[in-house]
């Protein structure tokens, strides 16, 4: 038995300036989001806490100087083409945002391509896309 949840979307556009209120009201709220990947159905904690660095999907391999924050690698990922350093994870305020990082496969939201380097609002059940490596995210934030 599946249960399905409704959502009520929100605009994609990313507000440059929050208001004084908004940064007010959200300053302790840690945004929790869960990345279930199609493949294997296996599912990934990102928590992002208030003024968190940006988090790095990608493929983790021994010699990189970044940190892979999520690493797809053990999930088929270089056969499916997910780049070392492919996108960012972040936040601003309440919201949760995917960058793309001029990966060679790209990154997708429900189907459709990023543009490298510009900023993407990722809503609760968005389907993502990480080169051929299909993933769903869900997103809550939490006190």
């Amino acid at each position: 038995m599946s249960t399905t949840k409704t959502v009520t979307p929100f605009s994609r556009m990313l507000r440059p300036n929050p208001s004084a209120g908004e940064k007010r009201v959200f300053t302790g709220v840690v945004a929790h989001c869960q990345l279930m990947l199609e493949s294997t159905g296996a599912v990934l904690d990102v928590v992002l806490p208030p003024d968190t660095s940006p988090l790095m999907v990608g493929r983790a391999t021994s010699n990189m100087e970044q940190k892979v924050h999520v690493n797809l690698a053990p999930f088929n990922g270089t056969d499916l083409g997910v780049s070392r350093s492919h996108a960012h994870i972040e936040r601003s305020g309440s919201r949760v945002f995917l960058r793309d990082l001029g990966s060679t496969n790209g990154t997708f939201i429900n189907g459709d391509r990023l543009k490298p380097m510009h900023v993407y609002e990722i809503r609760h059940g968005d389907e993502l896309q990480f080169g051929r490596l299909g993933a769903k995210m869900y997103v809550k934030s939490q006190t």
